[in-house]
């Protein structure tokens, strides 16, 4: 509940209202006699002054103001009439047309290099992005805004833009973020002795220590703000501060007291005609009477607000209205209505945060901090290099002033004493020339020492945000304890080139209704066998990806073909490893699709389904594969494919009985040795992303016998240079180099994998990600 009074809280920090109207601004306009930016100014003002009171009166005379100055091709004044036109809209509770208007306006005002106007349409984009709840947008706006402001050194700006980017950090539960902006924020309001807005800042305090569950700091920094506001008569800062007590009392079951603190907000917003926060108050007063057994009234307080937050995209409010009605209606014995009203704010809470946004909105933070230093740098190096040719200039007009102080001195005195003269006036000029070399190259010591403490500070700045992005991608790779739970041997070499990577493994468990495991017959006769009868299985996903690129462009795109991955099995309950890859191929399609620009990024892929199930009384082990560009690999004792009386008769290796479980694999087999067989299966010859002969993809279904190992893996490892020859390793030797291993354990293999990696590397760099994942059976 805390979230939806930060709506109001930043209306008032960014759309400020105007003068009154002045009565001869009108003649002003239409005075020909006038110049035009005097005539443009007046209307401008007019335009302004009915914004909050009468918006269509508003947007008439920014419309006379916008064909005026487009007739005079002043993009200025153009570009301020959109700022009108949004701010009108807003207030007309239009939310995407005042986007649209403020994005014109911003577009006029980077044309004509206005950085002010420019901050100034940032912010309120900011702000209607967070009344939709688009929180990525809003925070790439409110950092935009930020970085002009404080290049131009306008606090009061800078003060309210990180207190709206605080907010943000409020709306995602990211509280110390948060504080941290309200800090600066509260910094500035207090040096600048401006307790309206300071005690705005104490309002955003208690709402952070609220989200923290810290109720004592929470209610010490509402009352605070109280006080302000009532020695100010500041009624809307007053009813906000009356919500904001409201739900702490009513978390500490204070009902009788938290209902009459929401119905005197709720009086005073109806009274002013504010919908946004009259729906904040009615979802608390349904929430207070569901806890006195009040359902009827409940759902009658939370429809209202559902009503106006629907109409208004309210995101924040819709979902607690919604929150509220299934309890509701639960308790009143409708379950029907109950789930459905469940739904709804699930799929609210899923639009409004989904696992991605906290991570790309760390990643437009970072950009932003980045960006900021860069410029901040080469300001500091222009105004070095100014000062250094102002100082150069002025030397060289004190050395004509010596020079023709000394002619004029030689001119004067006797030829006897001009030559001693002149004698000492060059050991003078030479002692001084001398001094100021020695000063001027202790300058440039200590500039450079500047320097290189400022490349220094901002090297560990960037590597330590690529070490918490490396953390984010960690977060994603599945637990070795739940690795080792679902199969139980094996292992996963990972070794990323750069902190963090382009590869990754990818594992899930989904339960199956149950029926057939067959692959695409017409693609993949050999693999399938249709007297198999599978009796509910339990599949487990497992794949090993290269995305495009590697470092910070390649983890990027694995984020998003690692989330499309997981909506195709848990969202769409996909299960056959082909269509998986056909979903995920649309998804992140679908995903880059949304930028300006054409992205051909994407990822191979070997996708693997592995179930143990019982078939005509006899139980089996299944792998379904299916890749892209990425084979699967399988290595199988010889004596498993040999009986006995074959090895007596001392039939050639790869020569299989005709019993169908042991022929299936023949047409892969790929080398052999002595002691192993080893089969690869290739994928298809297509990526997971835009490709110019897209085709939907195979799925092998093979049977498995006891002893077999599976690995799947990137390019990393064979196509590494490294060797006496300094050349690629190549896929033969590394069959060879698994063979070699297969009879050790799987830690074995994994540290004696990683030693022949770091022996044939040696000092070479590593060229790419490595990843190998082995399941054996």
């Amino acid at each position: 509940m805390k979230n939806k009074i930060l709506i109001s809280l930043l209306l008032l920090f960014s759309l400020n209202g105007f003068a009154s109207v002045n009565d001869s601004l009108l003649s002003v306009f239409h005075n020909s006699q006038l110049e035009d930016t005097t005539r443009l100014k007046a209307m401008n003002r007019l335009a302004k002054s009915y914004v909050f009171t009468q918006p269509d009166s508003a947007i008439h005379f920014a419309g006379q103001e916008l064909e005026f100055a487009i007739n005079k091709k002043l993009k200025l004044y153009q570009a301020e009439s959109y700022q009108i036109f949004g701010n009108a809209y807003y207030v007309k509770q239009q939310i995407d047309t005042s986007i649209s208007l403020y994005l014109k306006s911003i577009r006029l005002y980077q044309e004509v290099e206005n950085q002010s106007g420019m901050a100034s349409v940032h912010n309120n984009i900011g702000i209607m992005y967070e009344i939709k709840g688009e929180y990525l947008n809003a925070l790439e706006h409110y950092l935009s805004g930020l970085a002009i402001r404080e290049k131009e050194q306008r606090f009061p700006s800078m003060a309210k833009l990180n207190l709206n980017i605080g907010n943000v950090y409020i709306l995602l539960k990211e509280y110390d973020n948060a504080l941290k902006y309200y800090s600066k924020a509260n910094y500035i309001f207090v040096m600048q002795k401006d307790s309206a807005n300071l005690a705005r800042t104490l309002t955003a305090f208690g709402l952070a220590f609220q989200g923290m569950n810290q109720r004592d700091s929470a209610y010490s920094y509402f009352y605070r703000a109280k006080t302000i506001y009532e020695q100010k008569n500041d009624l809307i800062g007053i009813n906000q501060c009356k919500i904001n007590i409201g739900v702490l009392r009513l978390k500490d079951q204070e009902y009788g007291e938290a209902l009459l603190l929401f119905e005197q907000a709720y009086d005073y917003y109806r009274s002013s005609g504010d919908l946004f926060n009259q729906a904040t108050a009615l979802e608390n007063m349904g929430m207070v009477n569901f806890h006195f057994n009040n359902f009827n009234k409940s759902i009658e307080y939370c429809t209202k607000a559902l009503e106006i937050s629907k109409k208004y995209h309210i995101q924040e409010i819709e979902k607690s209205s919604c929150r509220c009605l299934y309890k509701a209606y639960g308790s009143s014995n409708n379950p029907k209505k109950a789930l459905a009203f469940y739904e709804k704010y699930v799929q609210i809470s899923d639009s409004i945060r989904n696992e991605n946004i906290t991570k790309q909105i760390a990643r437009t933070e970072l950009k932003y901090e980045y960006d900021k230093k860069m410029l901040s740098d080469s300001l500091e190096r222009a105004e070095a290099e100014r000062i250094k040719e102002l100082e150069y200039n002025k030397k060289v007009e004190q050395q004509k002033t010596y020079t023709y102080a000394g002619i004029i001195g030689a001119l004067m005195l006797l030829v006897i004493l001009a030559v001693l003269f002149k004698s000492y006036s060059q050991k003078k000029r030479s002692n001084t020339m001398l001094e100021e070399k020695n000063e001027l190259i202790t300058r440039q010591k200590k500039e450079v020492e500047i320097q290189k403490h400022l490349v220094e500070e901002k090297s560990k700045e960037i590597t330590d945000s690529i070490e918490y992005a490396r953390n984010i991608q960690h977060a994603i790779l599945p637990a070795m304890s739940l690795f080792e739970q679902h199969l139980s041997d094996g292992f996963v070499l990972f070794q990323p080139k750069d902190l963090v990577s382009g590869d990754f493994y990818w594992m899930e468990t989904v339960r199956s209704n149950g029926g057939r495991v067959m692959g695409n017959e017409l693609s993949n006769p050999k693999a399938q066998n249709p007297n198999l009868k599978i009796q509910n299985p339990k599949p487990v996903f497992f794949a090993v990806a290269d995305c495009t690129g590697h470092g910070v462009p390649g983890a990027m795109v694995s984020v998003v073909c690692h989330n499309a991955l997981n909506r195709a099995v848990k969202e769409f309950n996909i299960t056959e490893p082909a269509k998986i890859l056909d979903k995920t191929r649309e998804l992140v399609i679908e995903t880059f699709a949304k930028s300006n620009k054409e992205v051909k990024d994407g990822m191979d892929i070997a996708l693997c389904s592995l179930k143990t199930q019982t078939t005509n009384n006899k139980q089996q082990t299944i792998i379904q594969y299916a890749g892209a560009n990425n084979p699967l690999w399988i290595i199988r004792p010889t004596a498993n494919c040999h009986p006995e009386h074959v090895l007596r008769e001392q039939k050639p290796r790869g020569e299989f009985l005709e019993d169908t479980e042991n022929k299936e694999l023949e047409a892969y087999l790929s080398l052999t040795t002595d002691n192993y067989l080893l089969y690869e299966i290739k994928g298809d010859k297509q990526p997971v992303g835009q490709h110019p002969d897209r085709k939907p993809f195979t799925t092998h279904t093979i049977e498995l016998q006891k002893g077999d190992s599976i690995y799947l893996f990137t390019d990393g490892f064979p196509d590494q240079f490294g060797g006496p020859r300094n050349k690629k390793l190549k896929y033969k030797p590394f069959m060879e180099m698994l063979i070699k291993h297969a009879p050790k354990t799987s830690d074995e293999q994994r540290q004696s994998l990683q030693n022949e990696f770091e022996n044939w590397k040696g000092n070479n760099e590593q060229i790419d990600d490595v990843c190998i994942l082995c399941v054996k059976i």
